[in-house]
C-alpha cells in the first residue's frame, strides 16, 4: 500500500508534521475559502521559526483538549516515510455530572459555566499574545460553533465529527483524502455512529461520494469577503459511498 495511517501522538515529530501539513495544504486553497482565511490569520508568517513553534504549541494544546474517544490520524507515504495528510476526528462525549467535554455534539467543553470551542486552546493563546487577527478568528469560530451546535443537536445517539482534513499539495488527488475519510466512516459504521462535518460549497461533492448529505448552510460574514458560505454535512451509519481519488484537495 502506498500510504498508511498512524495516530498522531504528543511528540515533537508528530506536532511538526501536523503543522507542516496544515500550512502546506493552506497554500493551495482559494483566497475566499474560510479555512484559508482562518489559517492565514492564525499563522501569518508560516515560514518563520517563531510561527512554527507557536503552531506546534497550539496543536499540542488542541490535542490534549480532545474528548475521550477522539483521535488524530496522519497519512504517511510508505516508500519515503513522509507524513502527507491529517484528519481530526472528534467523538461526542457522555455527560458526567456537570462536566460536558463537548456539549455541542462535536467539540464544545463547558468549564465553570463558560463554553469553550474546539479551538479554545488556540484562541486563549491568541488572546494572551494580543494577536491582531484575534477578532477575525473569533468571528469565524463563533459562527462555525453555532452552526455545528444546531446541526449536531438534531442528531441523536453516537456522533463523530470530522473537524479537519488536509493533504499536502504534492500528494493531493492520489487517494490520501479518501483513505483518511474512510477510516472515520468505517469506524462510525462499526459502532453505529453518525458523522458531521463543515466544508465549503466546493467541498460538497467531495464528501457526497462518501455518503454525506447537506444539512444546512450559513454565511460567514467577513468584511471584504462576501458570500463566504459554511456548509454542514452529515452521514448516518452505513450510508455508503465508495469515495474516489479526486477528494484530496480538501
Amino acid at each position: 500500500m502506498p500510504f498508511t495511517l498512524h495516530p498522531i501522538h504528543n511528540t515533537p515529530s508528530d506536532l511538526t508534521a501536523w503543522a507542516n501539513i496544515l500550512i502546506s495544504a493552506n497554500s493551495t486553497l482559494p483566497a475566499h475559502d474560510f479555512r484559508s482565511i482562518y489559517i492565514s490569520a492564525l499563522w501569518p508568517n508560516p515560514n518563520s521559526p517563531e510561527t512554527r513553534a507557536t503552531a506546534e504549541s497550539q496543536l499540542q494544546a488542541l490535542l490534549a483538549s480532545l474528548p475521550p474517544g477522539s483521535w488524530v490520524s496522519k497519512a504517511v507515504e510508505t516508500a519515503s516515510d513522509t507524513p502527507v495528510g491529517i484528519a481530526v476526528w472528534v467523538r461526542r462525549a457522555e455527560r458526567v455530572g456537570a462536566d460536558v467535554r463537548d456539549g455541542d455534539g462535536g467539540d464544545i467543553r463547558e468549564v465553570g459555566g463558560g463554553s469553550y470551542s474546539y479551538a479554545a486552546a488556540i484562541e486563549d493563546s491568541i488572546n494572551n499574545n494580543n494577536t491582531p487577527a484575534q477578532p477575525l478568528i473569533a468571528q469565524i469560530d463563533s459562527t462555525t460553533a453555532a452552526h455545528r451546535a444546531s446541526l449536531n443537536s438534531r442528531i441523536p445517539g453516537k456522533l463523530l465529527t470530522l473537524r479537519s482534513l488536509a493533504v499536502t499539495p504534492a500528494f493531493q488527488r492520489r487517494g490520501v483524502g479518501s483513505l483518511l475519510i474512510r477510516e472515520g466512516t468505517r469506524y462510525a459504521d462499526s459502532v453505529g455512529a453518525s458523522i458531521t462535518l463543515d466544508t465549503t460549497v466546493d467541498g460538497e461533492a467531495v464528501y457526497a461520494r462518501h455518503g454525506f448529505v447537506v444539512d444546512g448552510r450559513v454565511e460567514v460574514g467577513i468584511v471584504g469577503v462576501p458570500g463566504l458560505c459554511l456548509v454542514g454535512m452529515r452521514r448516518g451509519p452505513g450510508e455508503g459511498g465508495g469515495g474516489g481519488v479526486g477528494l484530496d484537495s480538501t
